[in-house]
C-alpha cells in the first residue's frame, strides 16, 4: 500500500516532501480552486521543487472532448518537462479520466502513447472488472472506432489504476470499503495490473478499517490518497510523536 497527499497547496505538498511513505500527490481542479492556487503552475513549481523524481502527481482531467482531453494532458506534459528538462526528469504525472465514452476513448489513446492512466469514480466491481482492460484504439475513421492488435485479452492494455472513492459510496448507501475489497480480489483473481486508488477517506476509523481487512489477504494492490490531516495524524499518530519526544531528550553519551 502506497500513499498519497490529496490537495492543492503549495505549502502542504512541501512540507510531506521529506517523509519517505508519501508516495506523491493527488489533485484536481476543484481542490485547486478551494486553495486559491492562482495556476496549475503554482503546483507544479511545487512539486517539482520537492525533488521527488520518485512521485506521481495525479491530475483530474476535465470531461470534453476527447481532443479536449488529450490537448490538456499534452499541455500538462510540455509544462512538467518545461520545469524538470525531460519526460523522465521528474514526478510522473498519471492522468485521471472519468470512465465516459470520450474519456476511455482518450485513456486508451494515452495509454498507447505510454502515459500512466487511472479511471475514476469507480464504483462497482463488475464496472472495475469490465475497465481493468481497454482495446487499442487506432484511428477514429468517419465517427466509427478502429481499434487494432490481438484481443484485449490476449494483449492486455490496462490502465495504471482505478480510483474507488469510498466516502461517496458511503454517501449512497453502498459499503465503500467492500466496494474496494471486493474490485481489489476481483483485479487480483484476473492477473490484472491494475492497481486501485482508495480515495475520499474522511476518518482514521476508515481507513483503519480498510487496513485491517486488507492485512487478511494475501495480495492487494490498493493504495490511498489522504488529506494532509489525516496523513499527519494518522501515519505518524500521538504514540509515535511520543516517542520521537523521548529520544529527543537523551543526552548524548560520550564513547
Amino acid at each position: 500500500m502506497r500513499f498519497y497527499l490529496d490537495s492543492a497547496q503549495p505549502e502542504e505538498i512541501r512540507s510531506v516532501a521529506d517523509a519517505l511513505f508519501v508516495a506523491g500527490v493527488t489533485t484536481n481542479p476543484s481542490l485547486i480552486q478551494r486553495a486559491g492556487t492562482s495556476r496549475i503552475g503554482e503546483l507544479l513549481d511545487a512539486v517539482v521543487a520537492t525533488r521527488r523524481r520518485d512521485w506521481k502527481l495525479w491530475f483530474q482531467l476535465r470531461r470534453g472532448t476527447t481532443a479536449e482531453i488529450l490537448g490538456e494532458a499534452q499541455a500538462l506534459s510540455d509544462a512538467l518537462i518545461e520545469r524538470t528538462g525531460g519526460l523522465h526528469a521528474g514526478p510522473t504525472l498519471v492522468f485521471k479520466l472519468l470512465p465516459d465514452w470520450k474519456g476511455l476513448i482518450a485513456a486508451s489513446t494515452l495509454i498507447r502513447q505510454g502515459a500512466e492512466v487511472c479511471l475514476t469514480g469507480i464504483a462497482d466491481p463488475a464496472q472495475a472488472l469490465a475497465l481493468s482492460v481497454l482495446p487499442e484504439i487506432s484511428t477514429d475513421e468517419g465517427g466509427a472506432l478502429v481499434t487494432e492488435g490481438p484481443p484485449s485479452s490476449r494483449n492486455p492494455h490496462m490502465p495504471a489504476a482505478l480510483a474507488c472513492y469510498i466516502g461517496r459510496n458511503d454517501d449512497a448507501g453502498r459499503d465503500g470499503t467492500k466496494v474496494v475489497l471486493r474490485i481489489n480480489d476481483l483485479l487480483v483473481a484476473n492477473n490484472r495490473r491494475t492497481r486501485v486508488l482508495a480515495a475520499s477517506i474522511r476518518t482514521p476509523d476508515k481507513l483503519n478499517a480498510l487496513v485491517r481487512r486488507l492485512s487478511r489477504r494475501k495480495v492487494n494492490v490498493v493504495d490511498v490518497t489522504l488529506s494532509f490531516e489525516m496523513l499527519r495524524d494518522v501515519v505518524l499518530d500521538k504514540v509515535t510523536h511520543a516517542a520521537i519526544g523521548e529520544f529527543d531528550a537523551l543526552e548524548e553519551v560520550p564513547l
